[in-house]
């Protein structure tokens, strides 16, 4: 009797140890998204969305699997704010070095233009004052020639050295546009593959379902991913997957839109009818499985990517609320074995 109450109190004890354990978890997760570093709101906001989903799930999980699955997925988003917010600092940090470089260089083609001219107004208008003090006609006709044609090939000069330096100054904001362009380019990329990144391919989406346009989206799950990453340095794994990036838009004809929709599955919106994107899918699911040898230690391995291929189409003036229902329920399902979602 006393060893069945024991074990009771333990049970209840563990039972509370646990709810306390997912209860500062789902808090852990909470605090991640109000405490974020709020670089650009529009990327906090989506963070923030999908942790608060995240929150959601860890909730309602009941079995050690389903955990499992909301740690991966935290890990992901906060893989993707990271790299993010490095992205967002780096460009900050080159506007600010190109603007500093071009007002330099402003600053300096001011300021050599401009000195000769001003020392060489300045003796002109010296000579005048001079000249005014003078009773000999004749020198102060002269002397007012010679100043006047002084002042006007100065005026001349000056103008000629602002026009090139607004030339050069139109030059380097252009240069300066182009960069930041770039930079904003490189933080819609995912950082290791170099493909879009969820949020882009969420934004694809919305304008396809607001213009009402039919579409598919083929999803590709690199399903040992896990795996190779605790094999293979991490420069290996970033060669493989911007290898089977480019791999997987030379199939498509670089006419899609391709994206890293999670850890281990890749996506391209086709604006395709259902048809042709299904042979499509089997076509990828043919070739893209690669194969090739990576050094580790001097000696050369084979690195395969074991790929698998599943397609979402949407219809024209179908429910788009079911259409992203049924996009979600075929990535997870896709998930490698170490990233599979709760059921």
């Amino acid at each position: 009797m006393i060893s069945l109450r024991k074990a009771a109190t333990e049970l209840e004890r563990l039972e509370e140890l646990q709810q306390t354990l997912a209860k500062c978890y789902a808090l852990a997760i909470k605090s991640s998204s109000e405490y974020a570093v709020e670089l650009d709101p529009h990327s906090t906001e989506y963070f923030r969305q999908r942790l608060l989903l995240l929150d959601t799930q860890c909730g309602q999980a009941s079995a050690p699997e389903h955990y499992n699955a909301v740690q991966a997925s935290l890990r992901g988003e906060l893989r993707n704010y990271r790299d993010q917010a490095r992205e967002q600092l780096g460009r900050m940090r080159k506007d600010l070095q190109n603007a500093a470089s071009a007002m330099r260089v402003f600053a300096e083609s001011v300021s050599t233009s401009g000195n000769d001219c001003d020392l060489q107004l300045r003796r002109e208008v010296e000579q005048l004052e001079a000249l005014a003090a003078s009773d000999d006609i004749e020198k102060i006709r002269c002397g007012i020639e010679s100043a006047t044609g002084a002042i006007v090939r100065s005026y001349g000069q000056l103008r000629r050295s602002h026009q090139l330096v607004v030339t050069q100054l139109q030059d380097e904001i252009r240069t300066l546009h182009q960069a930041m362009d770039n930079e904003r380019s490189r933080m819609d990329r995912d950082h290791v593959s170099g493909a879009w990144n969820r949020q882009k391919l969420n934004q694809r989406i919305d304008q396809l379902l607001q213009r009402n346009d039919p579409f598919c989206v083929l999803l590709v799950s690199a399903r040992n991913l896990r795996r190779l990453e605790r094999q293979y340095s991490s420069a290996v794994i970033t060669d493989a997957l911007r290898t089977l990036v480019q791999q997987f838009d030379s199939i498509l004809g670089g006419e899609a839109m391709i994206g890293r929709w999670s850890e281990d599955v890749f996506s391209a919106i086709l604006e395709l009818d259902p048809g042709s994107a299904m042979a499509l899918s089997t076509e990828i699911n043919r070739k893209l499985s690669m194969s090739f040898p990576v050094w580790t230690s001097g000696v050369a391995q084979m690195l395969t990517i074991d790929t698998t291929t599943g397609i979402v189409d949407r219809r024209k003036d179908s429910d788009s609320s079911k259409f992203y229902r049924k996009l979600e329920q075929m990535a997870a399902a896709m998930a490698g074995p170490e990233n599979k979602p709760a059921a």
